[in-house]
């Protein structure tokens, strides 16, 4: 009879045993996946309206915020075109700051605009990388990463600034809207801007 009733007490042990491991190795499984799930997802702090002229650097430049930062909170791709009235959601974007003597800080915007001269496109930029070189394409707006013309390079002076012209494609002449990018050639400083193409305009 004692015999038996230590078999008895050992299978209970066993299966106590057994559970509490079982219980053990769920929440082990369980436990990371929680975790994750319960990582906050990345916020927006501001809300911008893209104007005439932007781009995704000056846009994080004025927000100091980095720029591939505010492309994966929208779901931008290279090349990264925007669009005039497009809005975008600034992730942690920092609040104006204000001296100990009053005057508030800014940051100088970096932008380019487009126009046309004849049959020429002019690009302007201002307070871009200094000396830096661009690649410059162009295409009809369009989200074909295939649909892209490059038009040249384009070379900034020792203060960010620099304005160059281009032969306008035949293939763009006609079009409604116009893309033009801007691609550093030593690294992914990407700027691009997207508008009513200004030589159908100053047709009409």
């Amino acid at each position: 009879m004692f015999m038996k009733k230590t078999s008895a007490t050992r299978l209970t042990w066993t299966g106590k045993l057994f559970s509490l491991f079982l219980v053990l190795a769920m929440l082990m499984g369980v436990l990371p996946g929680a975790a994750l799930a319960a990582e906050p997802a990345q916020s927006c702090t501001a809300n911008y309206t893209v104007k005439s002229g932007d781009t995704l650097s000056s846009i994080a430049a004025n927000n100091n915020v980095n720029w591939q930062d505010i492309a994966t909170a929208n779901n931008l791709s290279s090349p990264y075109v925007l669009t005039i009235g497009q809005a975008l959601c600034v992730p942690g974007a920092a609040t104006t700051s204000t001296s100990s003597t009053g005057t508030t800080t800014t940051t100088a915007t970096k932008g380019f605009t487009i126009a046309t001269a004849g049959n020429r496109l002019v690009i302007t930029v201002t307070k871009f990388s200094k000396k830096a070189t661009y690649y410059v394409r162009a295409n009809d707006g369009s989200r074909d990463n295939n649909n892209w013309l490059r038009l040249g390079r384009l070379r900034v002076d020792k203060n960010g600034n620099a304005e160059v012209s281009y032969q306008i494609p035949k293939g763009l002449r006609s079009t409604t809207e116009l893309a033009v990018c801007l691609k550093n050639v030593r690294n992914d400083d990407v700027n691009c801007v997207k508008q009513s193409n200004p030589y159908t305009t100053t047709k009409k």
